[in-house]
């Protein structure tokens, strides 16, 4: 990214990871390896509708769990990974509105018992596909499994969200600034605008 501050011109750059772990739902099913599914209203859907590929995560409700539970939970669980810089990343739309009372939340958890909240998707108008990607701290590799969560409460079998392309990354390791003949390394966690 170029950006122009006053009359220098300043090269924002950052040094790219690969991906460490990622599922774009292609087998069509939720991979028993890492998945597991508690409750209805949650599956892998083939459809032109995936933001890439063929398939896609669909939650759509009435959710809940036989015996009056009115969420379901997926949980993705993954052994750690040896790097203290992971990122949680997917694409995400919201292919029917959601109101107030309807919510689809993400948490991760370094221990399977302590669970820290990322993201919740509650009262959305329908829209297109974004990107999502959440930083991790380091405690998230020091268990030895990472797992997260979407836990579902959709009340309508009209709202429905799509998932894809799941990844688990690492962070970028640094940032440069290039511009006046100098090389400055910015702090860890930051992030072009």
């Amino acid at each position: 990214m170029l950006l122009t501050i006053g009359a220098v011109a300043v090269l924002v750059a950052a040094i790219p990871g690969g991906t460490i772990w990622n599922d774009g739902f292609e087998s069509g099913n939720l991979d028993p390896n890492s998945w597991s599914l508690e409750g209805e209203g949650i599956g892998v859907i083939d459809s032109s509708l995936a933001y890439s590929g063929e398939s896609y995560l669909n939650f759509e409700g009435q959710t809940g769990i036989e015996g009056g539970q009115n969420n379901s939970i997926l949980l993705l669980e993954l052994p750690s990974f040896d790097d203290n810089n992971l990122a949680f990343g997917f694409w995400a739309r919201v292919h029917s509105g959601l109101e107030a009372d309807d919510n689809i939340a993400l948490e991760w958890s370094g221990d399977g018992a302590a669970w820290h909240h990322l993201i919740t998707f509650t009262d959305q108008a329908a829209g297109d596909w974004a990107e999502y990607a959440f930083d991790l701290p380091a405690e998230a590799s020091t268990g030895e499994f990472l797992n997260f969560r979407f836990t579902a409460e959709l009340g309508s079998v009209t709202d429905r969200v799509l998932v894809d392309d799941v990844s688990i990354t690492p962070e970028p390791t640094s940032l440069f600034l290039l511009g006046l003949g100098s090389l400055i390394a910015l702090p860890r966690g930051a992030r072009p605008i």
